[in-house]
């Protein structure tokens, strides 16, 4: 009977432990940012394919103001996200808080699932007009066990 409760007992400190580390770890960490605007000819093809897919209605992202794409550069925003948690990071989407000049944005891949311990790279097209900044906030939203999470920072 003693060693059952003591099993028992373990057992719960045990379980009390994966509670607590979970709900420590729960946030993704971003390991890596990087900003960059493409080649000429790059973000030509890009704003073709681009405006093929708003007006075949099959663009996946946001569009803040279609009218105003024919002059605009595309910005690539990369971004690593590692998960330290016990369970899978799901439906993992960065959103970037537009700004007066930007056009569309949109993430690939869509939407990413992120292992425990593991890494996963992300980018965000982001088609604005010629001179604007390049520094966003961002947004990562994602869901653990079916709880939402969100994650904010800056990037640049």
């Amino acid at each position: 009977m003693k060693k059952t409760a003591l099993f028992l007992c373990a057992l719960a400190g045990v379980l009390a432990l994966l509670a607590f580390w979970q709900m420590t770890h729960r946030e993704l960490a971003v390991t890596y940012r990087q900003v960059a605007r493409p080649a000429a000819e790059d973000t030509a093809a890009m704003r073709e394919a681009w405006q093929d897919a708003l007006s075949k209605r099959q663009f996946v992202g946001y569009v803040y103001e279609a009218e105003s794409g024919t002059n605009a550069d595309f910005t690539v925003y990369t971004v690593t996200l590692r998960n330290n948690g016990l369970f899978p990071a799901e439906m993992v989407e960065i959103q970037l808080v537009s700004g007066a000049d930007d056009v569309a944005a949109f993430q690939e891949p869509a939407y990413v699932t992120i292992g425990p311990g593991r890494e996963s790279t992300v980018s965000v097209r982001l088609l604005t007009n010629e001179d604007a900044p390049s520094a966003r906030d961002a947004v990562c939203t994602y869901y653990v066990l079916g709880s939402p999470q969100t994650l904010r920072w800056t990037i640049y």
